[in-house]
This record gives C-alpha cells, sequence and structure tokens, in this order.
C-alpha cells in the first residue's frame, strides 16, 4: 500500500489522524479563506491522559483543558461508559480504558490541504483489503430471534410510558488479517465522511468514520449535529430519490428526529446562555454510500464560565445513541443490551490549542485488537417500530464495513454508474433570433447560439472523462439544420447518448425575471464526492423535483448545501455572494457543475473559489444566482427548514 509510506503517515502508538473535508478544525472567519479539504496528522505525543475509572474523569477533562491552555492539540477518545462519572446507569466497562487522551505540541502537527491530501487517498491500494474481506463474515453478539425479542421488550415498555424512545445496539465482530490503517484508509476512500478519525493507543486502534457530529465548540458557541433516520440507497437513480423523499416524508423518522433535537436542545440549555439555543437546520437528508441519514443542527451559546467537565455533564453520551428521557432509558439500555458499548457510542474528539474543539459521535466505529475487529450497531425504537425493520436497518448500517457478498469495495466509477443507469449528457444554449434560408453559410447559423464553444467544449471535456462517443463536427452540422429550420430565439437542448446518438429539442426561451428573487434551500444534502455533479447529465432527479417544489411553494430555484456543510448551487443556476468588495463562488470540488455563465461571471467580477457556509451565505452582503439562458439574478429572500410540498 503505497499511500502511507509515501506520505508518511504515523504507524506508532499516540498516532492520530482527522479527516472529513475540513469539518473537525474551524472555520476561518473570511475573506481570504481558502477551501479546507485536509486531515490533520498528529504523532509523537509529549503526554498521555488516562482515565480508567468513572472517578477519574473529571481529572482527565481537566488535564484536556490544561493542554489546551499551553497551546497544545489533545486528541482521544470518551467511551460510553464513562457516562458513570456523571450519575448515568452503565455496564462495567470493557478491556479498554474509560478514556485515553493524548498531547501533542502545536508545532509537530501536520496539516495536509488540498491535493496532498487528495493525492494520499488517490494512491490509496485498497486490493489487499479487498481480498481479506471477501474471506470474512462479522457474527452479531445476538441472535435473530433474541434481537427481536429486545426489540419487543422496548415497545412494551413504551406502551407501558417507561420511556419514548430507546436506541438499542449490537456488537459484530470479524476477524481481518490487515493493517488497521490500512482498514481505515480504505473505508474513507469507499465512503468519505465528515468526523473520520483513527487512534493507535497501543494495545487497540480505533478507527471512527463517523458521519455525525457531537459537539463542535468554537469560541462561545456550541453546536451538535444529532442523526435519527435511515433510508437504504436505491439501486435506479429514480428509487434513490424515492428513498431519500420517503425518509423526508416519514413522520416516524421526523417525529424521532425530532424528540432527539429537543433532548439536545435541553442538554445544550444547561450551559448555554438564557434564549441562547437556535435549530438552524431540521429534517436534512444526507447521502452516504450505503445509507441516506436524517440529520439536524442544534446550535448553542456557552456561558463565559462553561468548563469542558460542565459541558460534558451536560451532554454526554449523545442523545441520538441513548433516547428519551435519556437518564432512564439508559437504565433501560443496561438491562436489555448484553455487552458494554466501549468507545462506540461515545466520542472521538479533537481538542485545539486554545479551549475549542470537535468531537464525533462514535458511530460507524470499529475497534481493532490483535487482528480481531468490533462493531457497534444499532437504531432508535419508538412506539410504532417493527422489529424486523429495525433488524434490518442495522444491518444496513453495518454494511459501510463489510461490502455484500458479489459487491465491490470500491464505489462504482462514474462511468459504471452511466452504463447501468442509461445516463446521458446534454447542454442547454440559447438560439437568438436570425434569418434562416439554407443559402446562408454554416458559421453565420452557428454564431447565433450564444457561448456555443463553451457549451461544446464543456461537451466533449465530459464525454471525454466519462468515456462518451462524441462528434463534435456532427453536434455542429445538427446544430446549423435546426437554426436554418429556426428564425426565432429558442432554447435548444442538445442530448448526447453513451454511444455518441445526438437529440436535440426545443423550447421557449424562459421569462424574463425583473426584481430579486426568493430561493429554497433543500433538506436534501449532496455528496461532493459524486464525480457527476462536475458534469451536466440527466442524473439530476433531486435537483429538478426540489426546484419544481420551489416554484410550487411559490420560490424561484432551489439551493442546494453538501454533507460537509458546504452551499453548492441552484437547481439550474450558478451561485455568488460578495462581502464587501469580493465576491466569492463554490469551488467545483465541493460538488457543483462548472457553468458557462459561473466562468464569464467570476472572471468579470474578479470572484475566487472559496467553500461557502449557509451561515455565511446567510449574511452576505449580496447573493446572485445565474445561467446562460437567464444572465445574472438577484436574491432576496433565503428561505430555510421550509418542507412545504413534501410532507
Amino acid at each position: 500500500m503505497t499511500g502511507p509510506a509515501k506520505h508518511g503517515l504515523p504507524r506508532r502508538v499516540g498516532a492520530a489522524i482527522f479527516a472529513g473535508g475540513g469539518s473537525w478544525l474551524p472555520r476561518p472567519q473570511r475573506p481570504g479563506r481558502a477551501r479546507a479539504d485536509e486531515a490533520l496528522i498528529l504523532a509523537e505525543p509529549c503526554g498521555v491522559l488516562v482515565a480508567h475509572i468513572a472517578d477519574e474523569i473529571p481529572a482527565l477533562l481537566d488535564g484536556v483543558e490544561a493542554e489546551q491552555a499551553r497551546g497544545r492539540y489533545v486528541a482521544g477518545y470518551v467511551s460510553y461508559e464513562a457516562g458513570a462519572a456523571f450519575g448515568l446507569t452503565v455496564k462495567s466497562p470493557d478491556s479498554l480504558p474509560l478514556a485515553w487522551m493524548a498531547a501533542y505540541p502545536a508545532e509537530s502537527a501536520r496539516l495536509l490541504c488540498g491535493r496532498d491530501w487528495g493525492d494520499l487517498l488517490d494512491a490509496v491500494d485498497s486490493s489487499d483489503v479487498t481480498r481479506a474481506l471477501l474471506k470474512t463474515k462479522a457474527k452479531l453478539s445476538v441472535s435473530h430471534e433474541d434481537y427481536i425479542d429486545a426489540i419487543t421488550r422496548v415497545k412494551e415498555l413504551i406502551a407501558a410510558g417507561d420511556t419514548y424512545q430507546v436506541n438499542y445496539t449490537v456488537r459484530a465482530r470479524f476477524d481481518l488479517d490487515v493493517d488497521p490503517l490500512d482498514y481505515f484508509l480504505a473505508l474513507l476512500l469507499r465512503q468519505p465522511v465528515p468526523y473520520a478519525a483513527y487512534l493507535d493507543i497501543g494495545e487497540a486502534q480505533i478507527l471512527s468514520l463517523s458521519p455525525e457530529l457531537f459537539l463542535r465548540r468554537q469560541e462561545r458557541s456550541v453546536e451538535s449535529m444529532p442523526m435519527k433516520g435511515t433510508r437504504p440507497r436505491g439501486g435506479s437513480l429514480e428509487q434513490d430519490a424515492a428513498l431519500a423523499c420517503d425518509l423526508t416524508c416519514s413522520e416516524k423518522d421526523r417525529a424521532e428526529n425530532l424528540m432527539i433535537v429537543d433532548m439536545v436542545r435541553n442538554d445544550l440549555g444547561r450551559v448555554s446562555r438564557a434564549g441562547g439555543i437556535q435549530v438552524p437546520a431540521l429534517f436534512a437528508v444526507e447521502p452516504y454510500r450505503t445509507v441516506w441519514q436524517m440529520v439536524s443542527t442544534v446550535r448553542g451559546t456557552v456561558r463565559g464560565d462553561a468548563s469542558l467537565l460542565e459541558i460534558m455533564a451536560a451532554t454526554f453520551p449523545g442523545a441520538s445513541i441513548t433516547g428519551a428521557p435519556k437518564h432512564h432509558t439508559m437504565e433501560i439500555i443496561d438491562r436489555l443490551e448484553t455487552e458494554p458499548r466501549g468507545v462506540y457510542a461515545g466520542t472521538v474528539g479533537l481538542f485545539l490549542p486554545g479551549g475549542g474543539f470537535t468531537l464525533n459521535l462514535a458511530i460507524r466505529t470499529l475497534i481493532h485488537e490483535r487482528g480481531s475487529f468490533r462493531l457497534g450497531v444499532g437504531s432508535g425504537i419508538v412506539w410504532d417500530s417493527d422489529p424486523e425493520d429495525e433488524y434490518q436497518e442495522t444491518l444496513i448500517k453495518a454494511s459501510f464495513a463489510l461490502p455484500p457478498i458479489g459487491s465491490s469495495w470500491e464505489p462504482a466509477s462514474a462511468a459504471e454508474r452511466i452504463r447501468a443507469a442509461g445516463i446521458g449528457l446534454f447542454e442547454t444554449i440559447l438560439l437568438e433570433t436570425g434569418r434562416g434560408g439554407r443559402r446562408a453559410d454554416h458559421q453565420a447559423f452557428l454564431s447565433r447560439y450564444r457561448r456555443l464553444s463553451q457549451h461544446l467544449d464543456r461537451m466533449a471535456a465530459s464525454a471525454a472523462g466519462l468515456g462518451f462517443a462524441f462528434d463534435r463536427a456532427a453536434a455542429e452540422r445538427e446544430l446549423t439544420e435546426l437554426a436554418q429550420s429556426t428564425d426565432g430565439t429558442a432554447v435548444v437542448r442538445l442530448e448526447l447518448g453513451l454511444d455518441g446518438e445526438l437529440c436535440l429539442r426545443t423550447r421557449p426561451k424562459p421569462v424574463t425575471i425583473l426584481g430579486a428573487i426568493t430561493v429554497l434551500v433543500s433538506p436534501f444534502r449532496t455528496d461532493p464526492g459524486d464525480p457527476l455533479l462536475a458534469h451536466k447529465t440527466t442524473a439530476r432527479h433531486l435537483y429538478e423535483r426540489e426546484r419544481q417544489r420551489a416554484l410550487a411553494s411559490g420560490c424561484h430555484e432551489a439551493v442546494f448545501v453538501n454533507r460537509f456543510g458546504h452551499v453548492t448551487e441552484g437547481a439550474i443556476t450558478s451561485l455568488f455572494a460578495r462581502f464587501d468588495d469580493s465576491w466569492v463562488t463554490p469551488p467545483v470540488e465541493d460538488g457543483l457543475l462548472p457553468g458557462i455563465w459561473r466562468a464569464d461571471f467570476a472572471r468579470e467580477n474578479q470572484a475566487v473559489e472559496q467553500s461557502l457556509t449557509l451561515d455565511e451565505l446567510l449574511v452576505a452582503d449580496e447573493i446572485v444566482l445565474g445561467n446562460s439562458l437567464r444572465g445574472a439574478i438577484r436574491v432576496d429572500t433565503v428561505v430555510v427548514n421550509s418542507m412545504e410540498g413534501l410532507v
């Protein structure tokens, strides 16, 4: 495996890696902020803090703050059973310490940004992992019958009024003859997540592929992003979009998610100033390779005197992996589950010099000890949960680590997806008014198409990158024939099939929009790792559905955010935001189309490419959307958290 050796990733006790598109580190204030695609590498700790019993947890957390005050990074984990330190009912801990933290001098931290980190991942050879996994079969800690019995018992307790929701979990175990760091990188390559972390504590290695934020503190702001609600990914584009919409429209999943949101609001409220709790995003749906996940965001402004110990005592463990109410439900979990959770359902965290921190919720987290791996997996049980459905959801959630029989470990390439789904390329070009007549020359007719060379250049580049056959001269001939028979203005859609087949369709030019518009922020997050987003393809089902929903609800366009929290583009438009005199547009790497109009507007206004959060967009001095057909359109109002037309 060449990647780690080439870049010198540490393979020793105390090594820590935090990756996830910039999600671990604080968001610098603009202007001048570069795109945050990065991994933080820590090695050679200058000190280690360990807690073996609950009574040692407060001193460990105080020690973490002391190391931060000395200007050091701290990395480590706090296991679920550390909840005993805060008066919560848990089982006796497993063989690992309740908590483990290592401190690192700030000058020893290494940040791999942009292509440095991307090149490392591109160099990862996961073939050894693939071969090892083909020989591996995981075994759950409970039988199918015992699982169904446990869920039935939970439902009886809910019916009796003992609890509202219980997060019931089990363990999967398997042996795998691979280096745990190689396995971690292969997992990360296969399915990038915002809060991935690797820790080598000597006696064990922690591989956390978590998509969920437990807590992030930056100055006085603290936020949590609880996940609750899951659907599998679909086998076709239509089925996949339908499953995402089904999750959003599910009353059960929304109610379950809202219950956890209310718990997080209550937890954060214990250490926040009065009136300081907000819910900036509710019921967003994020794509991962094997599942869709529903996630909300809760944010508070903590009291100035709130210590790390007080914040953890108020919030730990995360509400989405316990249930409601937390204290009593953890007593139920203690009775029903057959073994301790350990690091799983606790947190893996990065503490920054000066006091900020980012803590994931340690789901999709594996523990490696001497060739054996264990993985925790669970689901939230409510009154109307179906035991068999919950069992299947548990298997779906575990599938990120063990590919199904006959499935490739690596994600399907863009070309493979195109062949399987019958995806085509297209360009939408404005044909302007001109005289017809077959005596006119070829170039005169083509000159009636606005920005034609840029459109054909983009189609040619996409065709070359995705394996389409494209005859540019043939496309120009068909466009010429269409212009010869059309005197007026029209919108021309040029479609290209995989085998090179061309199709032309026309429609009237859209009505010019006068004045500023209202846009709707879609709850469907995009995957910046999806290579098709950088090409104009027919695989735009959620984009089209969301634009129609926006129009039906009185808005003019839908705007999308990726699962790392970065704004990307409109359904049919590119996006720009102005801060003072500086224009910013999201980078293509965040998952968006390199628009033709976008390139012109960026050049004319000297715009820079920078990742843009929704919070930043909402405080921009000006927002503009546009495309080749409509030009620039100013945005007046941004609507967030609207479910109108979905439910």
